[in-house]
């Protein structure tokens, strides 16, 4: 991996039994060059698209069934957009999506169906330290129902048909901020691997210098299209949630240095001044 120039060799083995060395050649700069010079390798195409199946894979499934999450319609032979907020209390996620349906060319194949889900809570999982999570999420199920969420499809390879290709994806929210948080891109495609850093865009900045926010938008480039995806997300970590703005007392806010009455206050970004729809759906995964 090569930072944002992206990947320089991937794999991701479906099988055992082998053991390969992978090799890339990595780019050495010295400090006279400027970063517009760096000329990003291509990725060696793929001749046959691998795909992962649940016989192929155990992947543990998320707690999805906790996220408010609404079922993304997709008609056959019919392409469509949506433009949707949803919220978990008071955290909010907007998704602007549009696609454009594929013609099958497998018969009796399977295809995956999409949800789209705001979580805002904790993330308990055995053994390993609870951490409070804000996400929103665009993902992948084998069928309608949210307890069909976060799982991979039995059916291998060419028998696994996208129904769509994603033509507009943008993701945008407005966190707060916290002693310690993380906000990073969570992408994931069919074969296991993620979007490279030239398909998608992401941005995170405060409206002005004193607010306690942060606005975040993620989206895939104008122009990219993704008919094979599994995950589009943004993955907010809070780790404990201690000295989150807008959580707790007063006092409490005082004490972590927020300012009473400052105008941060606002958790809905300029992007959000639209009509709300509020989703109220019992849901799962991303």
């Amino acid at each position: 991996y090569h930072g944002r120039s992206g990947t320089l060799t991937s794999v991701m083995r479906q099988d055992s039994g082998e053991r390969t060395i992978y090799v890339a050649q990595v780019p050495k700069y010295t400090r006279s060059i400027s970063l517009q010079k760096r000329v990003r390798r291509s990725t060696p195409e793929i001749k046959t698209r691998q795909v992962a199946s649940s016989s192929s894979f155990y992947m543990k499934r998320d707690y999805v069934q906790n996220y408010e999450s609404d079922l993304l319609q997709i008609d056959q032979g019919i392409s469509g957009t949506i433009n949707r907020t949803i919220c978990q209390g008071s955290f909010c996620c907007n998704f602007d999506i549009a696609w454009r349906s594929l013609e099958s060319t497998v018969q009796n194949g399977s295809y995956y169906s999409y949800r789209l889900g705001t979580y805002d809570g904790w993330r308990n999982e055995q053994q390993v330290d609870a951490n409070y999570i804000r996400n929103c999420a665009l993902f992948t199920c084998s069928g309608d129902s949210i307890d069909d969420c976060g799982t991979l499809l039995p059916t291998e390879g060419a028998l696994q048909q996208p129904r769509v290709a994603f033509t507009r994806l943008v993701i945008e929210v407005t966190y707060p901020e916290s002693r310690e948080f993380l906000l990073i891109p969570d992408t994931l495609k069919d074969n296991l691997l993620p979007l490279e850093p030239n398909q998608f865009e992401w941005s995170q900045q405060k409206p002005h210098e004193d607010s306690y926010v942060h606005e975040v938008r993620f989206a895939l480039k104008e122009s990219q299209e993704v008919s094979n995806l599994l995950t589009f997300a943004i993955y907010g970590n809070y780790y404990d949630n201690e000295c989150t703005f807008g959580v707790g007392t007063e006092e409490e806010q005082l004490a972590c240095g927020y300012r009473s009455g400052s105008s941060g206050l606002t958790i809905l970004g300029g992007w959000l001044t639209m009509p709300l729809v509020i989703l109220v759906i019992t849901w799962n995964r991303a």
